[in-house]
């Protein structure tokens, strides 16, 4: 049998609906009176807390919403596009580069291979060229041509990055 202190809790928190609280409050006047209070605090507070919003304000919390609810999109920069347009560029020309190297070794100095390897001397003469026309640029391509693999590892690393943010990127989206 439950005590009154728990009758009122049960009140307080659920009411007078269960089974418990209606068999109790027949037999206590105390639980009886509280239960009415209750009753009668809940109907005050239920007038005075009521209210209803105007539609102009109903209006504008929408529309608050509405401008939330938009995903934030940041302006693009113009360097985004170019960045992607040399790193597609570049890996263009490397997978050529090292196609025409694999037809080189396979079918050796004549026929197509013997075409495959002037377009595999291209950069090479390139470099040549720009190094006699440019005393500097000898220098630097000597100074590149030492920092190749880490180079190589940074190019790496950023395609990496950029395909990690655009992976992200769209996951944001969805």
């Amino acid at each position: 049998m439950m005590r009154c202190t728990e009758i009122r809790t049960e009140i307080a928190v659920a009411g007078t609906e269960s089974a418990v609280v209606q068999a109790h409050l027949p037999t206590c006047d105390a639980c009886r009176a509280y239960a009415t209070r209750n009753q009668i605090l809940d109907l005050h507070l239920s007038r005075s807390l009521s209210f209803t919003p105007s539609p102009q304000l109903t209006q504008e919390l929408l529309a608050i919403a509405r401008d939330h609810a938009k995903p934030v999109q940041r302006p693009r920069r113009w360097y985004d596009a170019l960045v992607v347009i040399v790193i597609g560029v570049v890996a263009l020309m490397a997978s050529v580069l090292i196609a025409a190297e694999i037809v080189v070794y396979f079918t050796g100095p004549y026929g197509f291979g013997s075409y495959a390897s002037e377009v595999v001397t291209l950069p090479n003469q390139l470099t040549l060229w720009m190094s006699q026309a440019i005393p500097l640029f000898a220098q630097i391509m000597l100074s590149i041509d030492t920092m190749r693999m880490q180079l190589v590892v940074i190019l790496l690393a950023l395609l990496g990055v950029l395909a990690y943010t655009n992976q992200r990127a769209k996951r944001k989206r969805l």
